[in-house]
């Protein structure tokens, strides 16, 4: 998996990987839910398999997961 939001998406804040990328969970039939998209840093490739929360759109879990900041940053 390698970035495929392009420079959309910010490295993992964990561990610095590049290879980030917005993933599709699909709602697997089931009326009332919807599909979920995640950003996840590629474990597989050197990276912690972190992941951001779900959101509705792929979007939506961008601009969450471009908005975290590293542990040991501070205002």
């Amino acid at each position: 998996m390698r970035n495929k939001g392009g420079p959309r998406l910010k490295r993992c804040p964990f561990c610095g990987n590049p290879n980030v990328a917005v993933v599709k969970y699909a709602a697997d039939g089931i009326r009332r839910y919807r599909d979920r998209y995640a950003v996840l840093c590629d474990y597989t490739e050197y990276g912690c398999g972190a992941e951001s929360g779900h959101y509705h759109s792929a979007e939506e879990a961008e601009e969450a997961w471009n908005q975290r900041r590293r542990r040991w940053e501070h205002d």
